[in-house]
């Protein structure tokens, strides 16, 4: 269940100097402004805007932001045009673009590595293959020639990625022992289509 909703957090106090309306003493009404924000498990996520709110210390009378008058609205705007969104109500959206930032490079990082594995193949690399849409097999290096490589498949698919790895770690019986090769281009050219999803090395 995800936890979620809206707080408010103090920016601004300013004691007005004006009659309270209700007991008409003067120099007892405090204005205060709010920044609202949206929540989820009580994290900060982004602002949602302005409030505000007035009270008399005289007679505790309380106005929220659409009851107050023409005067009271002019006092609102001018402290609020003042006060700073704080950059903590923005966490949550900034823990987010951290995340995508990081997944983005660490993506790019990990698909240098396979392509580099991918030119220079060796003998024992395991290959994780896409054979269909949705569809994992893996490849076992057994040797290389001058510009083949030869393998054995498994003898058993996946149909998600996280199976193809486990799959990778697992013995020789799980191959067909039948040596199939193919060119050192057409290994590239699996990487560039994206059906090279993962490279085993020992």
């Amino acid at each position: 269940m995800i936890i979620y909703g809206s707080k408010a957090t103090t920016l601004e106090t300013e004691n007005l100097t004006m009659k309270c309306s209700s007991c008409e003493q003067m120099h007892t009404t405090q204005l205060v402004v709010m920044q609202r924000y949206a929540h989820i498990f009580w994290i900060p996520f982004f602002p949602l805007g302005k409030t505000g709110a007035t009270q008399c210390s005289h007679c505790k009378l309380v106005l929220k932001k659409k009851e107050f008058n023409a005067s009271l609205k002019e006092n609102y705007e001018n402290v609020a045009s003042q006060a700073k969104t704080p950059i903590w109500t923005f966490s949550g959206l900034i823990v987010v673009a951290a995340l995508i930032g990081w997944g983005s490079i660490t993506s790019s990082q990990n698909k240098a590595k396979l392509k580099e594995m991918a030119t220079a193949p060796k003998s024992g690399d395991i290959y994780g293959v896409m054979i269909a849409n949705k569809q994992y097999t893996i490849y076992k290096v057994t040797h290389l020639g001058n510009d083949s490589i030869y393998y054995q498949e498994s003898i058993v698919e996946c149909t998600n990625i996280g199976d193809m790895k486990r799959m990778m770690h697992k013995g020789d019986e799980i191959y067909d022992g039948t040596e199939q090769a193919m060119h050192k281009d057409d290994l590239n050219e699996m990487f560039e289509q994206g059906d090279l999803v993962d490279i085993e090395r020992k």
